[in-house]
């Protein structure tokens, strides 16, 4: 549990508490279990500081010498660290959910089992040393990396998988798809980003009705901002469609759920020849069920994935 007085000195602003730790350097703040959510801590000195298990969520991290400091399973989802110092920090177990932090530096800080579902991130420049066995890429901790939960990371492994994340996102369709509303909508998502190109690098069906459509995208882009905005397009699309095949081709329930039980078998894409544009497929099958077709920007089939013009399939 937090020290109440060193709770009572950080409730007074953190131009306090920075003078409290200037002038007391060798306490170690006991902050354990806070809960610090929402809190204006920009430019704080947590240098050693205790934050084991607290709530940081929303916090304002900004600029924060975190130096050393113990956050292991501290919560910061949400939370603003850019430009912090996280340097030798304990952040095993730390739920880094949609944190922002471009520019922090994690030199060294020991990062096993953390979380970092869509964080924000603008370089590996930052992360050299760091002690990583393992990561979690979703909160409820079903999607470990390293490939398989009896392997660990090798030295160097972390920042590579936090580059390649630097240039991809991610979109998961865990009840199927419509085809023709994510052409549409990803089109739109395009349009939106302008001379920022957004491309379709893979698409992966996981054989339980999962689809992963991994986009490529400019690095320095917010991964987490792209992903919320494609998919919010994506379901403005996809019931404008709806609304569509009940108006104008007068589908009732059972045919829309037939056409949405067929859209989610990625594998009769595969049972085309290899090469042939998804679009063609998508067109041709809407054309003949339901007498009408459309034009759709495809990538090809290769095997179980349908990838872009930046073949790269490798497995994360």
């Amino acid at each position: 549990m937090a020290d109440k007085e060193h709770l009572r000195i950080l409730r007074g602003g953190v131009d306090r508490w920075n003078q409290w730790r200037q002038k007391n350097p060798d306490l170690q703040p006991d902050l354990s279990d806070a809960n610090l959510s929402e809190a204006n801590l920009f430019v704080v000195n947590f240098r050693n500081a205790n934050l084991r298990t607290a709530y940081l969520s929303d916090a304002n991290l900004r600029s924060a010498n975190l130096h050393s400091a113990d956050l292991r399973d501290a919560y910061l989802s949400d939370a603003n660290l850019s430009n912090a110092n996280l340097s030798n920090a304990k952040l095993s177990g730390a739920v880094l959910k949609r944190t922002q932090a471009p520019g922090a530096n994690f030199q060294k800080a020991d990062l096993t089992g953390i979380t970092i579902e869509d964080w924000n991130i603008s370089s590996t420049k930052k992360l050299d040393d760091v002690i990583c066995k393992y990561i979690f890429f979703k909160e409820v901790r079903q999607e470990r990396r390293s490939s398989d939960c009896t392997k660990t990371f090798a030295p160097g492994d972390f920042a590579k998988l936090v580059q390649k994340s630097l240039e991809t996102v991610d979109l998961i369709f865990s009840n199927g798809i419509d085809w023709k509303a994510f052409f549409q909508s990803f089109g739109d998502l395009q349009v939106e980003y302008g001379d920022r190109p957004i491309f379709i690098q893979a698409i992966e069906n996981k054989n339980d009705g999962t689809f992963v459509i991994r986009l490529n995208v400019p690095p320095d882009l917010d991964k987490g901002a792209i992903k919320r905005q494609a998919m919010k397009l994506y379901e403005t699309k996809r019931l404008e469609l709806e609304a569509w095949y009940r108006s104008t081709l007068h589908l009732k329930d059972e045919q829309i759920e037939d056409l949405r039980q067929h859209n989610k078998d990625l594998m009769e894409l595969a049972r085309l020849k290899p090469n042939q544009p998804i679009q063609n497929y998508i067109n041709s099958n809407v054309t003949h069920q339901h007498g009408q077709g459309d034009n759709f920007g495809g990538d090809r089939i290769q095997g179980n994935k349908v990838i872009g013009d930046r073949d790269e399939t490798s497995e994360r």
